[in-house]
């Protein structure tokens, strides 16, 4: 078995097969979110809280501390944006 060197062991982190299903899981809901979002469907809310959710997930998983803010401050957007919806 080949040595890892220091950039491997600080910058590269190995995924499990299900971190990638919730990896593009989350990306796909979050997109599909936001475009029914934008065309004005109020069910584009609960999608985009979920994907927020595993995005949440996610990010504390892998210790991605910008992408958990967003995330965190997205799901909060999006409660706000349900509950005043029109």
């Amino acid at each position: 078995m080949e040595k890892k060197n220091k950039f491997y062991t600080r910058h590269v982190i190995e995924k499990e097969l299900r971190h990638h299903v919730i990896e593009w899981l989350a990306t796909v809901l979050s997109l599909t979110g936001a475009v029914l979002v934008a065309l004005k469907y109020k069910d584009g809310y609960p999608v985009w809280i979920i994907a927020n959710i595993l995005w949440v997930s996610f990010s504390l998983k892998h210790k991605h501390y910008g992408l958990l803010f967003l995330s965190v401050s997205y799901l909060i957007i999006n409660i706000i944006g349900i509950i005043n919806w029109e």
